[in-house]
């Protein structure tokens, strides 16, 4: 008995020392990666601002409004040199895109589960 008891006190020992030494290890890749984060010098890409949920909406709609003129701009130069009736395929408005999304989104009745942005 004594020495079952012996036996299992050296591998709680060890099991002890071992989870010890691994959380050492991971503190210490903690730090070091805080020091080498801050010894880096930041590089300044681009400015940004930050922007109200109006502002975005805005900018969503003066998008469409661009977007929308750039196609009726292509519309007219290509009906102009063609001659025919003015057609183009493949090109749609953000939205007329976010019209199909919520429209589907009714469709399969899954509006309590999702949104369009």
């Amino acid at each position: 008995m004594s020495i079952e008891k012996i036996a299992d006190a050296a591998e709680n020992a060890f099991a002890k020392q071992a989870i010890l030494l691994d959380e050492n290890l991971l503190l210490f890749e903690q730090n070091n990666e805080k020091t080498t984060r801050t010894s880096i010098k930041a590089i300044v890409v681009g400015t940004a601002k930050v922007l109200s949920y109006k502002d975005i909406v805005e900018a969503q709609q003066k998008r469409d409004i661009r977007d929308a003129e750039a196609l009726t701009a292509r519309v007219r130069r290509t009906s102009k040199r063609n001659g025919s009736a003015p057609e183009v395929l493949g090109e749609r408005t953000r939205s007329y895109e976010r019209g199909e999304a919520i429209n589907e989104i009714r469709a399969l009745g899954i509006e309590k589960y999702c949104s369009e942005l």
